[in-house]
């Protein structure tokens, strides 16, 4: 991400001077002499008083379309992981952003001009060893999730409760030196959460979840919740996805094809087939990996429709 230039004090000051009395001018000029005193701008109105410049805001990484990623969760990546990844076409490296350092974030950055580093973070779920694990109330907490004694469904209706705990992760993300978000579980209204989610509060939760991303200056990836895909790709800059070859579900994620937007898609290597041929997502960047998500394998599946 680049930094906005900095400006000298000196400079700062002289632009504020100036701007002070442009205001002025604009104010005197329109105003009736009777209607104003010297030092009193509270009669002005709105239109009498010219609007500060607005700041510059460097735009937000996102990965382009068809560009290779690498997708690590099960540990940090080390150097050489990283870089194996890197010469194999990886432009993007997705990683749990709670065990990740600020170190790891710049070594990510150094492999080559406009590389990636993209925070996976929990917002539908509990995990009892995250760092901020004691912060979550039992009120928010639902029923274990099936494979995962260590994680609980989070009730994602109780926006009062979890927005300033999803804040303060985005915000962890953020201070790391991430360029972007992957909110993992944003579809407990798809299952047994312990509580009666609706699909129109998921999309209300999931909203909130990009807009915390995009206030820290983050671009942010909708990861499930692919039967509301048209509904949500307005909101999300790209979409991440798991097994749509496996499970013919490709064509949900075409709202964001459609609209210019990237397509990240992971098949597991129990189904080598699903990859190995024809991939039935044109223009997306899928690939082969392990569940569980280690360094390696990482194989991009093969696509002859364009």
């Amino acid at each position: 991400m680049s930094a906005e230039p900095r400006r000298s004090p000196r400079t700062l000051g002289v632009s504020l001077a100036t701007a002070w009395l442009v205001t002025a001018a604009v104010f005197l000029a329109a105003t009736p002499a009777s209607a104003w005193t010297p030092g009193d701008l509270s009669t002005a109105k709105p239109s009498q008083i010219a609007p500060a410049a607005a700041a510059a805001v460097p735009p937000r990484w996102t990965p382009k379309p068809g560009v290779q990623w690498q997708w690590q969760l099960s540990s940090t990546p080390t150097t050489a992981e990283l870089a194996t990844a890197y010469a194999a076409g990886a432009r993007a490296f997705d990683i749990d952003g709670d065990g990740a350092s600020a170190a790891t974030v710049k070594a990510i950055h150094s492999l080559g001009v406009g590389v990636g580093a993209v925070c996976y973070i929990d917002v539908g779920g509990w995990e009892d060893y995250r760092s901020d694990a004691a912060k979550f109330p039992a009120s928010v907490k639902g029923k274990t999730m099936n494979g995962w004694p260590s994680e609980r469904w989070l009730d994602i209706r109780q926006t009062a409760v979890l927005k300033p705990l999803m804040q303060a992760r985005v915000k962890m993300c953020a201070s790391k030196g991430f360029d972007a978000v992957e909110p993992d579980l944003l579809d407990g209204y798809q299952n047994a959460t312990g509580f009666p989610i609706t699909a129109a509060q998921q999309i209300t939760y999931n909203r909130m979840i990009a807009d915390l991303a995009h206030a820290a200056g983050l671009s942010v990836a909708q990861k499930g919740d692919i039967d509301q895909s048209a509904q949500l790709q307005p909101y999300f800059d790209w979409t991440l996805n798991e097994q749509c070859g496996q499970y013919n579900e490709c064509g949900a994620l075409a709202p964001y094809k459609a609209a210019g937007k990237a397509v990240w898609i992971v098949e597991y290597s129990g189904y080598p087939k699903v990859c190995a041929t024809d991939y039935p997502m044109a223009g997306a960047a899928a690939m082969s990996k392990s569940v569980n998500l280690t360094a390696a394998p990482r194989t991009p599946c093969r696509t002859a429709k364009g």
